[in-house]
């Protein structure tokens, strides 16, 4: 992708559509080449010690700005997913959580920050989050929580799936419990 056709801003790359692909893509490459690093360099290292190094300094490269993913290509979060696995064999016995359930953890603190305004006035005032207001009992409504928000509208498949249409039905469809807890 050529230059013009791309913004950099805080260490990600938007292409002129908004899309976050690339840099996903760019990121799968670089986390690639550090664990295939890390593998070769395995029989020097305890299961303990490569589980830290990949943890402290290949994991955050992979999650830097990760609730912005949501609208990335899936063959982009595949090849991170792809990494993903490749590491977690360098430390069969220890589990660690997929990276689409920590994408999706953090985007929903994000929006739980949000909702108990809780963010920086600046965001507060660009982002805006509204209750749904429910005329009449419907499955739908059921099914969701108390906290329910509405969803924003989408007149393409590119905001469908952008950070806040995607995190407000990811919330609408936690437990009460979950919603309505003290922190995040």
């Amino acid at each position: 992708m050529s230059d013009e056709a791309t913004l950099n801003l805080l260490g990600m790359t938007l292409s002129s559509d908004g899309s976050v692909t690339e840099h996903v893509m760019q990121k799968a490459r670089t986390a690639g080449k550090l664990v295939s690093m890390l593998r070769r360099n395995s029989m020097f290292l305890s299961e303990s010690a490569r589980l830290q190094v990949y943890v402290s300094c290949i994991r955050p490269i992979k999650e830097y700005a990760s609730p912005l993913f949501t609208n990335a290509a899936s063959y982009a979060l595949r090849a991170l997913d792809r990494v993903d696995h490749r590491a977690r064999r360098l430390f069969p016995s220890k589990t660690l959580d997929p990276l689409s359930l920590r994408r999706d953890v953090a985007g929903l603190c994000i929006l739980y920050n949000l909702v108990h305004r809780q963010a920086p006035n600046l965001v507060l005032d660009a982002v805006r989050v509204t209750p749904l207001q429910v005329a009449r009992l419907t499955r739908f409504t059921e099914e969701t929580n108390l906290a329910a928000l509405k969803i924003p509208t989408s007149k393409t498949e590119h905001h469908r799936n952008s950070f806040l249409p995607y995190c407000v039905r990811l919330w609408n469809s936690l437990a009460n419990e979950t919603v309505f807890a003290a922190s995040p």
